[in-house]
This record gives structure tokens, sequence and C-alpha cells, in this order.
């Protein structure tokens, strides 16, 4: 009678051959387990790299149909009513209370352009310097007052602007370019709700 293979040597135990060989085995599966784990990885993060830039493309076209529009008028056209009632909070809050400054919001004032050869990491200091009122405060006008907010905010914006191109290596994008010109033409950013402005600008 045939004696049924078993596996096993001498004394009932695998031989060493036996045993280099299930080892070599059990390393070649989850060396193969291993591979096809990291092959799932890598089609998922792909897939999830092109579906991230589908949806940044989409994103950016909205962008870029997408019209800013600021409605308001220059301040330089108040009406009658309109100077009545910033004299009025003037008088009740004083001018430099938020309640005058959340009224003159509602108007614009297109500031002075920067010549295009100056560098955009030079805007803060050029507005800074050359976009200043000669008038004495005790003589401003309410078209003064929104010269001057308009002007802080847009040395704000020209501050960010400045610090960012200061540690970037990287070529300017276009939304860095569409800030820098507005920047540099006198756009007002000084709205009432100046975050949602900013953000449709950038």
């Amino acid at each position: 009678m045939r004696t049924p293979k078993t596996g096993l040597g001498e004394g009932g135990g695998r031989t060493q051959l036996q045993l280099k060989y299930l080892y070599t085995k059990s390393i070649l599966n989850i060396y193969r387990k291993i591979k096809n784990m990291i092959g799932v990885l890598n089609l998922e993060t792909s897939n999830k790299e092109k579906l991230s830039a589908k949806v940044m493309e989409n994103y950016m076209e909205i962008k870029e149909s997408a019209q800013i529009t600021d409605n308001r008028r220059e301040i330089t056209e108040l009406t009658e009513a309109e100077q009545k009632e910033l004299e009025s909070l003037a008088n009740q809050y004083g001018r430099n209370s938020f309640e005058y400054h959340k009224c003159l919001m509602h108007f614009k004032h297109i500031g002075e352009e920067i010549p295009e050869d100056v560098p955009a990491i030079e805007y803060y200091d050029y507005i800074l310097k050359n976009f200043r009122n000669p008038k004495p405060k005790e003589e401003w006008t309410d078209v003064d007052y929104k010269a001057d907010y308009s002007r802080w905010q847009r040395l704000h914006v020209a501050s960010v602007l400045r610090q960012q191109l200061m540690k970037q290596t990287i070529p300017l994008i276009d939304r860095q370019k569409r800030i820098i010109e507005r920047v540099r033409n006198g756009t007002d950013f000084d709205v009432f709700s100046s975050q949602k402005f900013l953000e449709m600008l950038s």
C-alpha cells in the first residue's frame, strides 16, 4: 500500500527545504497583496486628482465668466438728501464713527492710478507717499473722508499683496494679476460687504 504524502520529513517534521519554500511562497504572496493594494491606492489617488482638477477647472471657468458689478455712485455725486443724512450722522456720532463710515460705504471713490512702471511689490509705499490728503482734517468734507477710507482699504490690499509676492517663487497666476491691476487702477475696496466684495475680485 502506498503511503500518502504528508509533506513531513522524518519524525513528522518539515525539512529545511520545505520550510524555505513555504517561507518564500508566503513572502511572495504578501508582496503581491501589497503590490495590488498600492495599485488600487494609486488608481484611487489618480482618479481623485483627475476629479479635483476637473472641479477646479469648472470653478475657474465660472469665476472667469462672472461679471464684477459695482453699482455704487461716485461720492462726488451726492444728492442734497444724502448730504443731509451724512451731516446728521456726523453730528450725532462723529465722522470717525462706524455709522458714518457705513453710510459712506454705499458710495465709491475711484483713486488715482499708480504708474504702470511701478512694481506691484512697491504699491503700498507708493500709495502711502503719494495719495495723502494735504488738507487739514478739520477742513475735510464727506468726499475727503470717503477718499481716505478708500485709501486705507487700498493700502490693506496692497500690504497683503506685497507680503504674498515677497515669499512667492512661482509665476503670477491670473487671479493675482487681476488683483494687482485693481490696486493699481484705484478700484474702491471700501464697501459694506467688503469680504464678499474681495472674494468676487479674487
